[in-house]
């Protein structure tokens, strides 16, 4: 009988990943999942994928290929890897449809499609090496293929002109973090809407975020924000708002607690804090883009030769006296119009005896 491990207190949906030399099994957190176009964000950097993902076990496994025989199963050791952690009638995330369908003839229900499926996985090959340490070592740039698509859609909405697969791990937590920021500039508000608009009723009414987040603050937390003189800076429209919050608020006599008002002075500072640092951010993914590009040019142009017609060349005949000998050479009539060019070297021949008489050219 296979022991059961206890997982239902992760709150997420479990994983199977093949790895370079086995298989592991993963929870990611459902909160990951609720935006497909921002779920690599999460898996950018390992420091930020430990809030959303929980490694549960690794079993290495020989013969890889075994697991996605149809007729015998996926075997015996990924079945019992599968077995410990996943109830019964819960679903299991696999890569592809052979290994879903070998599985599935064990009684596993498993699911391959999808385009949450798909970044997940790269998501978390991408940080797999922290994850699990026995692979740390055995993870390639052809492992982490292809890349993820949300991470495709934000190079284009950003502007940045790097071909998805010259992207490093250096650049992706960079531009990782760049998405994260914004990704909570833009929720954040919204979070406050969600959590505190009854009690001022202007949701619908201010649409920019920030904006928002300074008057729900002045409406209910007036004491703690006194100091940072936002009305001073309010237009007339955003002055009329702040009435019409004040008047709401106080029809209501509802008390905030403490927690709430942890709340609303953290989304704030983080508000107001985050453009400035975002900013910073956008030109150190800016230069590293400038940084990538003109590495990717330089080897562009040393691996692009154009074809040679020898036989209408003209070459002159060097020789060269070498630290144990002679060798002579073909030199191309046009590199001597460039003294700064070398010699092209076509052929060498190694003269083994030295020749007793100078050399005339």
């Amino acid at each position: 009988m296979i022991e059961t491990v206890y997982t239902e207190h992760l709150k997420g949906r479990k994983v199977l990943l093949e790895t370079p030399t086995g298989f592991a099994i993963f929870v990611v957190k459902d909160f990951a999942f609720e935006q497909d176009k921002n779920i690599w964000v999460h898996f950018s950097d390992p420091e930020c994928a430990i809030q959303a993902l929980f490694a549960l076990g690794f079993k290495k496994v020989d013969n890889k290929s075994a697991a996605r025989n149809g007729d015998a199963g996926p075997g015996k050791d990924l079945v019992q890897l599968i077995m410990k952690f996943c109830r019964t009638g819960e679903t299991l995330i696999v890569q592809d449809k052979e290994l879903k369908a070998s599985i599935e003839k064990k009684g596993i229900k498993c699911r391959c499609d999808g385009y949450d499926v798909g970044e997940v996985i790269w998501g978390i090959k991408n940080v797999l090496h922290a994850f699990i340490r026995e692979e740390e070592r055995n993870i390639t740039q052809e492992y982490c293929l292809p890349v993820s698509k949300g991470l495709q859609e934000a190079l284009q909405y950003y502007v940045v002109n790097i071909p998805p697969r010259m992207v490093d791990k250096t650049f992706i937590t960079k531009f990782g973090f760049l998405c994260y920021l914004d990704m909570n500039l833009e929720g954040f508000p919204k979070e406050l809407s969600r959590s505190f608009d009854e009690y001022v009723g202007i949701g619908d009414t201010i649409k920019d975020g920030l904006d928002y987040a300074k008057v729900l603050a002045m409406a209910l937390v007036p004491d703690l924000v006194e100091k940072c003189g936002f009305s001073k800076t309010f237009s007339h429209d955003l002055e009329s708002k702040l009435h019409q919050a004040k008047l709401f608020q106080a029809n209501r006599k509802d008390d905030l607690t403490m927690h709430d008002l942890e709340k609303i002075m953290g989304y704030l500072d983080y508000l107001l804090y985050v453009p400035q640092l975002r900013d910073k951010i956008i030109m150190d993914v800016k230069l590293m883009e400038a940084t990538l590009l003109r590495s990717l040019n330089a080897v562009q142009r040393v691996n692009v030769w154009e074809p040679v017609d020898f036989n209408k060349m003209k070459f002159r005949r060097v020789l060269l006296e070498t630290p144990s000998g002679f060798a002579i050479f073909n030199v191309r009539e046009d590199l001597f119009c460039n003294l700064r060019i070398s010699g092209l070297i076509l052929q060498i021949y190694m003269v083994h005896a030295k020749l007793s008489l100078p050399l005339v050219l």
